[in-house]
């Protein structure tokens, strides 16, 4: 739950667009190091990319949809 908070942080700073292309490459990095590892260590850590981007994932995206969304289409 800790992580959430310094997220919500990372997106106010620095952007919800730049957010979100930095968790395309973070994707991009955790997969590519599960593709090709055969050392159970850098799987294990790839997989912990995966799962940080997901979380910023949950944050800076649906921030970002609420925002762009217009008025008669918001919740």
């Amino acid at each position: 739950m800790g992580h959430h908070l310094f997220l919500g942080y990372f997106v106010d700073t620095y952007g919800r667009k730049w957010t979100i292309i930095l968790n395309a490459m973070l994707f991009t990095l955790g997969a590519l190091l599960m593709a090709t590892t055969s050392n159970f260590q850098v799987l294990v850590m790839g997989r912990f990319i995966l799962g940080f981007a997901v979380s910023l994932s949950a944050i800076a995206e649906c921030i970002y949809i609420a925002e762009i969304a217009t008025s008669g289409k918001r919740g």
